[in-house]
Parts: C-alpha cells; structure tokens; sequence
C-alpha cells in the first residue's frame, strides 16, 4: 500500500473547507467527549479527551475507537490517496492518529510537519491495532 497524503486539521479548517483536498478523501474526526459533532456529514466521528494517560477526568481513546479508525481506513484506503484528520485545534489527537497509521502500516513520517507532537496514548493504540491488520 502506498502512502497516501495525511492532512492533520483543526475543527475550524474542517468547517470552512478551505484546506480540505480536492482530490478524494476520507475523514477522521475527533472531538472532546462533551463537544458537538464536528462540521462534516461523510466521515467517521470520534469522541475522547486529548490525554495521555489514565485519569478519572478523562475519557481515553479505547480500543474500540482506534479499531474503529482501523477498519475505516482500511475499507476505503483504495478509493483514495488522502487521509483528513481533525481534531479541536489540528494538533496532538490528529497527529497522534497520522503517526498511528504510519506506525501500523509503514507509511512515511516525513510528511508530518515535525513541530506537530503527537498524543503517545493515541499513536501508540492506533499503531497496536493496526499492527494487526493485513492490508
């Protein structure tokens, strides 16, 4: 499977569309457990807190979700070469899933702006489940 191009956005470039590709794509979204679904109807939608570790105020990314993203990528990575992935401000979360997936899948990093710092709990999750699944 080739690399294909990972867009790491906040809520607000995933609102105004401005930075979206024009070729095809599919959409990763996440969202805080409290907060509204995000702007966009076409995509898979996710909520946890950006933590890292486990904390009674927190709501961790499960395996479930990072399955979920798994299976999402996997059912429609043939149908495009652009991965979106949003989170409230385009940070830790989103870049934590894009590392995931390369981790998983040996995609190259480069493309990862490297001020960018992902959340270890995320990447490290996204890239076990994905470990496991033949692409």
């Amino acid at each position: 499977m080739n690399t294909p191009t990972l867009h790491i956005l906040s809520r607000y470039d995933l609102a105004t569309g401005e930075k979206l590709p024009r070729e095809p794509h599919i959409v990763i979204a996440v969202s805080n457990w409290t907060a509204e679904r995000m702007p966009i109807d076409d995509c898979i939608q996710l909520y946890f807190d950006d933590a890292s570790y486990p904390s009674p105020k927190h709501r961790l990314m499960d395996r479930r979700q990072a399955e979920a993203i798994i299976e999402y990528v996997v059912a429609y990575i043939g149908d495009t070469s652009h991965i979106v992935i949003a989170c409230e401000n385009g940070l830790f979360r989103s870049t934590g899933i894009a590392y995931g997936l390369c981790d998983a899948f040996g995609w190259d990093t480069s493309q990862i702006h490297p001020a960018l710092v992902p959340n270890s709990w995320v990447r490290r999750l996204v890239a076990e489940v994905g470990r496991k699944v033949k692409v």
